[in-house]
């Protein structure tokens, strides 16, 4: 009898694993029969599939070499936010001063606005539903009784260094939102909307207008309008070593309108200004300038809070995740290092992140990471590093709100919105794209229950971006029907 219940026990502890093993073979003989259709060019991708509840393998091709990952590498910046600063931190930009101000309003010396590295700062009327957090900084500092400062309003940037943007970054593309400079002090994302509208006849100037408003730069308005669509061309120009926006061309007449969102030189002064103008609105006046002076804050020998406004790490997660938002992970990557190294740099923020993924098993030579959000071409993961790091953040805690904040198939306010809304909230997985490079990596939920932790990773410059997304959403479609 002792025999046959040790035997039922190893039979029960077997048969689990005789249906994986079923399983598996039929997720193996799928996809190989998926890259007889669809498989790049031999030596261009990587794949890897594990069970995300056990961490054993189901599927691998090249899954040890490393690749430029594009967009997914957010996974290891947000993943390592998540785990190392917690689901309750919040970034926090400060308003301080020497002293208080007196029972007239008056603020003697200068008010020092300290920041903390929130990438989520915006304005009344800004773009893509910003929280108005500048004029809610104002508004806090009207409320503490300042009604004129004295001395000058300083910007103090100094928990991150003054190194904007990354030396790996493509240098004829620093213009654009997606290479935004790093700044522990930003607004708008660090970007200028220009705004130009047709005038009311052929060769009346256009109306172009500049938001947020802010006295950092003036405007030079050489646009005129045309009757001639073919004729329509639109250059600016932002001249920081004097401070000029400059618009040129010329605007169809019959244009609704164009906006151009170009990278500001400096998002510490720019954010100066806008908060300048904040302050105004919320009826505050300044006698002094707008002034960048690094460790500001640190100087005041007592320094007195006049106002705070905090953002929640999950906040700044969704974005970065959702909306693939480079600058909030380059903030995230910035924090990282100044809260767990001390320095506030590209460098000392990839050094976390790959302890953490050493930490892991995960080889050196299959994880490199430059920037937290994937543009630098000399990032490399491979395949295999991707889905052990899923694996674990699965396995930490309760991850559900780390998943939260991952992109659904269809789901509109994510990168998966015109993909695999068949799979709807079965996969959670991040998009990655740059020239040559097309990637996918996450979750997808099988029909069984099991989970399972997948990254393709194509670098084949000469294959279309629609193949690989083929490749991609194949892959997530054959693990959603495992049984």
């Amino acid at each position: 009898m002792r025999r046959f219940a040790l035997f039922l026990f190893f039979l029960l502890l077997i048969l689990p694993l005789a249906r994986a093993d079923e399983s598996d073979a039929q997720i193996t003989d799928a996809l190989r029969r998926l890259l007889l259709k669809n498989a790049p060019a031999p030596g261009t991708f990587g794949i890897h599939v594990e069970d995300a509840g056990t961490g054993r393998s189901v599927f691998a091709a090249a899954e040890k070499k490393p690749r430029m990952p594009a967009s997914t590498m957010k996974l290891f910046t947000t993943g390592a936010a998540w785990l190392l600063l917690g689901r309750e931190y919040r970034f926090e930009t400060r308003a301080v001063a020497s002293a208080a101000p007196g029972g007239d309003g008056v603020l003697a010396g200068d008010l020092v606005i300290h920041g903390g590295g929130d990438p989520t700062l915006g304005v009344k009327g800004g773009d893509d539903g910003e929280r108005a957090l500048v004029d809610e900084l104002a508004t806090r500092i009207a409320r503490s009784g300042v009604k004129r400062i004295a001395g000058n309003l300083v910007v103090d940037d100094s928990r991150f260094d003054r190194m904007l943007r990354h030396p790996s970054w493509p240098a004829n593309q620093l213009h654009k939102w997606y290479c935004a400079g790093v700044s522990a002090l930003t607004v708008a994302r660090s970007c200028l909307t220009v705004a130009v509208k047709p005038g009311a006849a052929s060769g009346a100037p256009a109306v172009v207008s500049l938001r947020p408003a802010s006295g950092a730069y003036r405007l030079e308005n050489r646009i005129t309008t045309t009757s001639k669509k073919s004729e329509q061309v639109i250059i600016v120009d932002v001249k920081a070593d004097r401070s000029i926006v400059r618009v040129r061309g010329r605007v169809w007449i019959k244009s609704a309108g164009y906006d151009a969102e170009v990278t500001v030189p400096d998002p510490t002064i720019f954010f100066g200004h806008v908060l300048h103008r904040a302050l105004v609105r919320a009826g505050v006046s300044v006698r002094g300038k707008v002034v960048a002076r690094r460790g500001a804050a640190a100087a005041l020998s007592e320094p007195v809070l006049l106002a705070v406004v905090e953002t929640p790490l999950l906040e700044v997660l969704g974005i970065t995740n959702r909306r693939s938002q480079n600058l909030f992970a380059e903030c995230l990557l910035k924090t990282l290092g100044v809260v767990e190294a001390g320095e506030g740099s590209f460098a000392a923020g990839a050094a976390v992140t790959g302890a953490l993924a050493a930490g892991l098993g995960i080889p050196p030579a299959e994880f490199h990471q430059e920037d937290g959000s994937g543009l630098s071409r000399k990032n490399l993961v491979s395949p295999r590093a991707m889905t052990t790091w899923l694996t674990h953040i699965l396995s930490t805690g309760d991850p559900t709100p780390f998943l939260a904040t991952l992109p659904s198939g269809g789901a509109q306010n994510g990168s998966l919105r015109r993909r695999l809304a068949d799979l709807g909230s079965d996969v959670r997985a991040k998009t990655g794209t740059i020239r040559g490079v097309s990637a996918l990596a996450g979750y997808v939920r099988a029909e069984s229950g099991r989970v399972f932790a997948f990254a393709v990773l194509v670098n084949d410059p000469r294959l279309p971006t629609s193949k690989a997304r083929a490749l991609q959403d194949g892959v997530c479609r054959i693990l959603r029907r495992e049984r």
